[in-house]
């Protein structure tokens, strides 16, 4: 009876294991729950690693990306690999261990879903927030013994670290920053994750007018910007599709007052801004690059979406080409970022402020909340424009029905923007409908 018992208890408390959710992280001293995701993990290498060692682990084919800002000068290679079919719990973390075997690997981690469903995955990195300027023995003293290393102290924020994970760590990423948090030392400790991107929303119609439909001003494709000067014009042929006349901003009423201060700087966090776009003629001096910032003196691009964000902000007004911006007198500030690396955001936040910028434009989110975005964030609303505090402005996510996303849900004092259609709907699939977590 006594062993039927304990084989029972055993079974019982191993389907727990598996059942309930035992991973989370801290955010704000609350524990933020997590899904373990069996599809895919994440792996960093030396530069000696060769794919075929992992050939019979069942992978899709990966590519290695070359880590930024290494550490103690190592060269680092990473990647999300995916499994070609789904392994159980158990095989998922034998796969691990076998992978955490091999010589030229040097972290594996574990990929996870929020309780909303967004994908991320562990990086090697951590950050940890000191109560004070004097803890950092603590940390050293905490680093050496869990097998870690500090990377860097934050250049704009100096209480937070970024420290990394070796061959050697004691625990995954998830495991040692949680540790740290619960030590009591700590003011914060959160691991780097990688948010898996939402695709593009595709437009669901294709504006055919090709000149301006008033004579508000000249540029090439004034008459598709419904949004501006919204005179029924036809949008789509296939189905035919018209906007609704008077849906938009009264944009050329405005410019009778105001086409924009050209003392007002305009910050662009996303993919980066073409600084040479012919269409863009209004670009601050300065500009940033977050990945890079050392050998890339100015901010890069790393996809279209930032300079397509920045011309409809500020795009030159009346030279006959592209479009007209709202604002197309106020300078743009181009702050580049892949959006992988959390204490790079937090480092474009610190940087706009800190170089002038009134207003910060975020068409972007992460899956999951970030203390250290948080404090950025916080900083800018707090010291930005001389104390007064930066304009902040963040979409509220492209997904309809669900529910306004971090850092977009953060702060009352950010300025969220939804989207709505030509004909003044909430549009599909492209707004989230403004609830919070």
């Amino acid at each position: 009876m006594k062993k039927r018992l304990l084989m029972f208890t055993l079974t019982l408390t191993t389907v727990s294991m598996f059942t309930q959710s035992n991973y989370y992280y801290y955010y704000k001293g609350g524990k933020v729950f997590l899904n373990l995701d069996k599809s895919s993990l994440y792996i960093n290498t030396d530069n000696t690693f060769l794919k075929s060692s992992v050939d019979n682990q069942n992978l899709l084919d990966y590519t290695l990306k070359t880590e930024s800002n290494p550490t103690n000068g190592e060269t680092n290679k990473w990647s999300i690999v995916d499994f070609e079919t789904q392994p159980t719990d158990i095989e998922y973390y034998q796969k691990i261990n076998s992978l955490k075997s091999i010589n030229t690997v040097n972290v594996v981690a574990p990929g996870f879903t929020t309780m909303a469903g967004k994908k991320i995955v562990l990086s090697r990195h951590f950050y940890v927030k000191l109560k004070q300027a004097s803890d950092l023995n603590l940390l050293q003293q905490k680093a050496n013994e869990y097998n870690v290393t500090i990377k860097n102290q934050n250049q704009f924020m100096p209480l937070w670290y970024t420290l990394v994970c070796t061959k050697n760590t004691i625990g995954n990423p998830l495991e040692v920053a949680n540790a740290f948090y619960e030590t009591g030392l700590f003011a914060s400790s959160s691991p780097n994750f990688i948010s898996i991107r939402d695709e593009e929303p595709t437009p669901t119609t294709q504006a055919i007018v090709n000149g301006p439909v008033s004579g508000c001003v000249n540029d090439q494709y004034f008459g598709q910007q419904w949004n501006l000067d919204n005179t029924g014009q036809q949008l789509s042929q296939n189905p035919p599709v018209f906007a609704t006349a008077g849906i938009d901003i009264n944009a050329c009423e405005a410019w009778n007052i105001t086409n924009g201060d050209p003392n007002i700087n305009i910050a662009v966090i996303d993919l980066g801004v073409e600084l040479n776009h012919p269409d863009l003629t209004n670009m601050h001096l300065l500009s940033y690059d977050t990945e890079d910032p050392i050998n890339n003196p100015q901010s890069l691009v790393y996809g279209p979406h930032g300079t397509h964000c920045a011309g409809i902000i500020g795009a030159t007004q009346n030279n006959s080409i592209g479009v007209s911006g709202i604002a197309p007198n106020c300078k743009l500030m181009s702050i580049s970022t892949t959006f992988l690396v959390s204490e790079n955001i937090a480092n474009g936040i610190n940087w706009a402020w800190e170089n002038g910028a009134d207003i910060i434009n975020n068409s972007w989110h992460v899956n999951i909340y970030d203390s250290l975005i948080e404090d950025a964030l916080n900083n800018a609303l707090t010291f930005g424009r001389d104390e007064k505090g930066c304009i902040v402005v963040f979409t509220s996510g492209n997904i309809e029905g669900t529910i306004t996303e971090f850092p977009a849900n953060n702060d009352d004092r950010l300025l969220v923007v939804g989207a709505i259609s030509p004909c003044g709907e909430r549009t599909s699939p492209n707004s989230c409908d403004g609830q919070t977590w």
